[in-house]
C-alpha cells in the first residue's frame, strides 16, 4: 500500500512537470509573438498606429461603435516606452464583453489601466464605455535618451502635469 501511494505521488509529480513544460513552450511562443507584433517597434508613431488600428479592429469585430480613440501620453517605464490610449464607445453588454475579450486575447502587449461602463439609458442594454489602454515597446537607444529629457513646449500647447 505504501509503495502504491508513492507510485501515485510520483505519477502526479510527473504529470505536473509535463504540464509545466508544455505551458512553458506555449508561453515562450506567446512571448516571441508579442515581441514580433508589438515590443520591437522602430518608433512611437509605428506603435501608435499599430495599437490604434488594433483597437478599431477589436471594436469592429465585437460590433461596438467607437466614438473616439486617441493616444494620450508616452512615458518611460524601466527599459520600455509606455504609450497610453483613451477609447470611448457605445454598445450592448455582449458587444463590450466581446471587445474586452479581444483585448485580453491580443497578440500585442496591451493592458487596460482603467475601465468605466455606464448605462446611457436606465433599464436598457445601451451602454457607454470609456477605457485607458496602454502598451509598451522597446524603443531604439536614441529615442530612450530623448524621452528622458523634457523638450521645449511650444507656447500654443497646454502643459498638463
Amino acid at each position: 500500500n505504501e509503495l502504491n501511494a508513492q507510485v501515485d505521488g510520483c505519477q502526479q509529480q510527473l504529470e505536473k512537470a509535463q504540464r509545466l513544460f508544455k505551458n512553458s513552450r506555449r508561453k515562450s511562443q506567446d512571448w516571441s509573438r508579442m515581441q514580433t507584433n508589438g515590443l520591437r517597434r522602430k518608433d512611437a508613431s509605428e506603435t501608435e498606429s499599430l495599437i490604434l488600428n488594433r483597437i478599431r479592429d477589436w471594436a469592429q469585430d465585437a460590433g461596438m461603435s467607437l466614438s473616439s480613440v486617441k493616444p494620450e501620453r508616452t512615458e518611460k517605464e524601466k527599459s520600455f516606452q509606455k504609450i497610453t490610449f483613451r477609447a470611448t464607445g457605445i454598445g450592448g453588454m455582449s458587444q463590450i464583453s466581446r471587445f474586452l475579450g479581444r483585448i485580453k486575447d491580443s497578440d500585442v502587449p496591451v493592458r487596460i489601466g482603467e475601465l468605466q461602463i455606464t448605462a446611457r439609458k436606465e433599464g436598457t442594454d445601451d451602454l457607454s464605455l470609456q477605457l485607458g489602454i496602454s502598451t509598451i515597446y522597446l524603443a531604439p537607444e536614441g529615442e530612450k535618451e530623448r524621452s528622458d529629457r523634457p523638450g521645449p513646449v511650444p507656447s500654443s500647447q497646454e502643459v498638463r502635469p
